[in-house]
């Protein structure tokens, strides 16, 4: 869902079954967060869970933290929810091609991570002031 006056992008993740109890929101000031790994397997658990992208999408020069806060306030607004018996912009297609080839990019990174020949990474330690 693109929400109004912004180019504020969200994905609602919603849990396989059962209603959730809590949600969870992901965004990051300028990293894409709308298939962010964490998203999913929150829903897998349980949880319903907003992922979203500010403004500032891949644009750190222009962040001003402030308006990452309206960004929010636009994902959460209710007005912007979403509705289970509403009507979608997308096709009944549409949705089932980009959920299986989510699942398989998603399997094929489990497969990657849980294989013995995966390297181990050295964590990396950025310092900045």
């Amino acid at each position: 869902m693109q929400f109004e006056n912004f180019t504020v992008k969200g994905v609602l993740y919603q849990p396989d079954s059962g209603a959730p109890q809590v949600a969870v929101l992901l965004i990051h000031r300028v990293n894409n967060y709308l298939g962010h790994i964490a998203a999913g397997e929150l829903a897998r658990r349980g949880f319903l869970v907003l992922a979203m992208n500010s403004r500032f999408d891949n644009n750190e020069a222009s962040v001003i933290w402030e308006a990452i806060a309206l960004d929010v306030k636009e994902g959460v607004n209710p007005a912007n929810g979403f509705n289970p018996n509403g009507t979608s912009s997308y096709t009944p297609d549409f949705v089932q091609r980009y959920t299986a080839a989510q699942s398989v990019r998603m399997n094929r990174l489990i497969e990657l991570i849980a294989s013995p020949s995966t390297p181990t990474a050295r964590p990396r330690i950025h310092a900045s002031c």
